[in-house]
């Protein structure tokens, strides 16, 4: 029988992260998920969480549990009994010996009610039901209640709290010289979501918007468009973005200029053969493109004045002479161009001026300018990238030419599975 310390993630259901109960397959995209995850997602939405299918149907999946019971996983709780895969959830409700006690509703002495002061009758229950949820055996189960979870369904190591309200907040972190090689790795959000980058390079959990949006399907990708607050602070945090600025719905960053207008400072299409633009987004004045205009900042107002992380008086979208002495202004995938000549056989042999590949004196810029370390590099759509197994780079974002592929998850990487076609020829002349 198979230990299940490296298979057990392939019976992880994708909505709650967990070992699989009562799995169930959607016709759809053959994913799999606990049957009560698909049942509490169907009250709020009948679109499939991994593919987004409408409506998601869904069925007993038997392969699963019969594979499930080849492989031994250990318990959660650390009572140091290894159990059947498809005996994970029964060994930790009934019979681990570490199992939490199940969860009891306080008791309220409630006194006999006073016609005359029916004010004091309320008040007296309520003070009673504050002392009872202030004490710690009951505290111990608040965040369970929060996030819809009993004590016998998820152990205390894997559960995930969702704060109460969605968070607009950045989590503590320590600034640093250069954004982190795990820039472009899954990660969870303020709100406890696994978010991964979408095609646009910015973070989706694929929950609902935390607003009201008229430009997209009001979910937080998961390819692109919008992405709810808390996976723009991540956003924002993983690119160590100074203060005062934002990622727009194609992955760009974008800033105010002094009338408040806020530019991304690229080259764009919709922009070009207007009279009253250079066909660039600003930086200083002009008409925005469409994903500045659709960004709508005071959805995100609490994370504009954000913790520092990048130069607070860095200002990543104007131009700037890169060390060949020319003038670059960002092109359409968010990096930098000149103009000049390169040497490369993807491209037309010119730097810009709107995407492909850019010289070695703006490929410095793009470094500098985003903070980005040695150990990676940008591709020519401008999404970061890294070395992954076999030293083979991945960007990490959800591809759609990997989407039916079936020796990957339809994202490029970022370890050792499928590649976008946009990854590899950017950095073969550098």
């Amino acid at each position: 029988m198979s230990t299940g310390s490296d298979l057990s993630e392939h019976f992880q259901c994708a909505i709650c992260l967990d070992i699989l109960s009562e799995p169930h397959e959607t016709l759809c995209c053959h994913q799999l998920f606990c049957k009560e995850c698909l049942i509490a997602l169907s009250s709020t939405s009948h679109v499939c969480p991994f593919c987004r299918k409408n409506p998601i149907a869904h069925s007993p999946s038997g392969l699963a549990l019969r594979l499930m019971a080849n492989i031994t996983m250990p318990c959660p709780l650390q009572c140091g009994i290894s159990v059947q895969g498809d005996k994970y959830w029964k060994h930790q409700q009934n019979d681990c010996p570490k199992r939490p006690p199940p969860l009891q509703a306080p008791k309220i002495a409630i006194p006999p009610p006073d016609d005359q002061n029916s004010g004091t009758f309320i008040e007296q229950m309520l003070g009673q039901l504050q002392l009872q949820l202030t004490s710690s055996s009951t505290r111990q189960t608040l965040p369970q209640i929060r996030h819809g979870l009993t004590t016998t369904r998820r152990s205390p190591q894997s559960q995930r709290m969702r704060s109460p309200s969605r968070s607009q907040s950045l989590p503590t972190s320590t600034p640093s010289n250069t954004i982190s090689p795990n820039a472009i790795a899954a990660k969870r959000n303020a709100d406890g979501g696994l978010a991964r980058l979408g095609r646009s390079g910015k973070h989706y959990c694929g929950g609902p918007l935390d607003f009201t949006c008229e430009c997209c399907d009001g979910f937080c990708g998961p390819s692109s468009g919008c992405n709810c607050s808390a996976c723009m602070a991540l956003d924002i945090e993983t690119r160590q973005l100074p203060i005062n600025t934002l990622v727009n719905s194609d992955g760009a960053v974008t800033e105010p200029c002094d009338n408040g207008t806020w530019y991304c400072g690229r080259r764009m299409p919709e922009l070009q053969g207007r009279f009253d633009s250079d066909g660039y987004c600003g930086p200083d004045s002009g008409p925005q493109c469409q994903s500045c205009e659709e960004l709508q900042p005071d959805r995100y107002e609490a994370l504009i004045n954000h913790t520092v992380f990048g130069p607070t008086d860095q200002d990543r979208v104007s131009p700037r002479r890169n060390s060949d002495g020319r003038m670059a202004r960002l092109g359409s995938t968010g990096k930098f161009y000149c103009c000049g000549e390169i040497d490369c056989f993807c491209c037309d042999g010119r730097c810009g001026p709107s995407d492909g590949c850019n010289c070695r004196a703006c490929s410095r810029l793009d470094r500098e300018v985003g903070r980005i370390p040695e150990s990676m590099s940008v591709n020519r759509e401008g999404a970061l990238v890294r070395r992954g197994e076999h030293q083979v780079w991945y960007c990490g974002r959800r591809m759609p030419e990997l989407q039916d592929r079936h020796d990957c998850d339809g994202y490029c990487g970022p370890d050792n599975s499928g590649k976008a076609s946009a990854t590899r020829p950017t950095l073969d002349h550098f």
